[in-house]
């Protein structure tokens, strides 16, 4: 028994030395990932900053089924809201795709309604759902997920505002009792954003079997982090290829690029003119995402030794000239102030957007190119 109980308290010893490191090391993660703020007469703070009553120096706290909280007043233009800032090691102006999952719990009476505001990406005052309270006499938990949460402090110094006033609620029926706030924070979950949403179509556009286009902006937030280093290794791969290529009586030139590409902009093409004098461009008209035609060809034109030529409604679109939104006046007198005298090269589709096989039409690439010379 005695020799039993020897190898028990042996291996009671490892568990303890080895498995409550790695217990403590989970939890230390889980506490760095996880605010929260505990309201009533005595405030608790976790990875929470400051927490305010709005603009009141007054804190209303109420009792609601056993549990303590502070009332938000539906009737004050000063106390109807709470105010969190986090503190920047938790959460500032990250845009690497990180979500965040707040919850509020609420005590659920008198019918009334609140929402939750943040400091988002794109906007520093974000309105998210609205609550609505039932007359239930329980504590419940409301969540809210922003996936674009950029919590930079531009909220009137906080990151986010729990509300029983705005411009969606106009003004609460009742007042509201908040116990607890949670931030629970998952880093890198959504690698892309969508920033921007938009269809040239106006009015009451969808109709019962129509398909409508949609133009949609994202960005690739994995990758944000990474561009820097990532330009770095572009230019001294690039420069050696220019030097290895000038050996052999040859050019390297670098097509502009589009969606989130390296030399998808004037700038960074500029950035990657900068890694060897050699070097020159294959301006791909419609490659360009982030500026002009006209800016690009005033500011690196002299660089340019060949063009992608075709039209475009969205990026990478590969129409002829003239089919989609590009403005080819403005385009052909800035490529003639810039001095350029190489190859004029076509890369569109094999069909006009009436069906015609170009293929079959060399016309089609005469008339085509006499338009275009005809805008000088």
């Amino acid at each position: 028994m005695r020799r039993g109980f020897k190898i028990v308290s042996l291996l009671l010893c490892f568990i303890l030395l080895f498995d409550l490191p790695m217990f403590v090391m989970a939890q230390n993660e889980d506490n760095k990932n996880t605010a929260y703020v505990i309201l009533g007469d005595d405030l608790q703070l976790t990875n929470v900053t400051q927490v305010s009553m709005g603009t009141s120096s007054t804190i209303t706290t109420a009792e609601k089924g056993g549990k303590k909280g502070w009332q938000l007043n539906s009737a004050s233009t000063t106390g109807a809201y709470l105010n969190i800032d986090l503190p920047d090691s938790f959460s500032n102006t990250k845009t690497e795709g990180t979500e965040y999952v707040v919850e509020v719990d609420y005590f659920d009476t008198e019918k009334a309604v609140f929402c939750l505001k943040y400091d988002a990406i794109l906007n520093p005052v974000k309105e998210a759902d609205l609550v609505y309270l039932g007359t239930s006499q329980t504590w419940k938990t409301a969540s809210f997920v922003l996936d674009d949460a950029y919590f930079g402090n531009r909220m009137e110094g906080s990151d986010l505002r729990i509300c029983v006033r705005s411009d969606k609620i106009k003004r609460s029926s009742g007042n509201v009792v908040i116990s607890k706030v949670t931030i629970k924070k998952y880093p890198k979950k959504h690698p892309v954003l969508v920033t921007e949403i938009k269809t040239e179509e106006v009015g009451n556009i969808f109709g019962n079997g129509e398909d409508k286009k949609f133009n949609v902006t994202f960005v690739n937030n994995s990758n944000e982090t990474r561009r820097d280093e990532r330009m770095e290794n572009a230019k001294r791969r690039l420069s050696e290829l220019a030097e290895y290529a000038n050996t052999l009586g040859l050019t390297i030139a670098v097509e502009t690029l589009p969606r989130l590409c390296l030399g998808n902009s004037t700038d960074e093409m500029e950035e990657l003119m900068k890694a060897n004098d050699k070097l020159r461009i294959c301006f791909d008209v419609n490659h360009i995402k982030l500026g002009t035609q006209k800016e690009f060809l005033e500011r690196l034109g002299d660089k340019i030794v060949t063009l992608h030529i075709s039209d475009y409604i969205i990026t990478d679109d590969h129409f002829l000239p003239f089919e989609g939104n590009m403005d080819w006046k403005e385009f052909i007198i800035a490529l003639d102030n810039a001095n350029y005298n190489g190859v004029f090269m076509y890369e569109a589709g094999l069909m006009t957007k009436d069906g015609t096989d170009i293929m079959r039409d060399a016309k089609i690439y005469y008339d085509l190119h006499k338009k275009i010379e005809d805008l000088k």
